[in-house]
C-alpha cells in the first residue's frame, strides 16, 4: 500500500484508534513519516490542532530514541507520539 493523503470523502469511512489532535508546542507542523522513525521518508506534514485518527499502533525507535504512533487520517503513516494530545 502506498502512503496518501487521503481525500475527505475517505476520511469519513476510517475507523479504529482513536481521534487526537497534533500539538507540536511550536509554530511548526508535525511531520508524517512512512515509519515508525526519522529515517523513514517524510510524506506530509500536519500543522497544529489537526485531528487525526491513529490506528492503535505504537513503536519505540531506538535509533532516534521516540515513541512513534501510527496513524490512518488524514494520512496513513507515523507521527512522533509526544506530538499527540490523547
Amino acid at each position: 500500500m502506498s502512503e496518501k493523503k487521503l481525500l475527505n470523502s475517505d476520511e469519513l469511512n476510517v475507523s479504529g484508534g482513536a481521534n487526537v489532535q497534533v500539538n507540536t508546542h511550536t509554530p511548526q507542523d508535525a511531520v508524517v513519516r512512512s515509519g515508525p522513525g526519522i529515517s523513514y521518508p517524510q510524506i506530509g506534514s500536519l500543522p497544529n490542532y489537526t485531528w487525526v485518527n491513529t490506528t492503535g499502533n505504537t513503536s519505540y525507535n531506538s535509533e532516534d530514541g521516540r515513541y512513534w504512533t501510527q496513524i490512518n487520517a488524514p494520512y496513513f503513516g507515523w507521527v512522533a507520539s509526544t506530538l499527540l494530545n490523547g
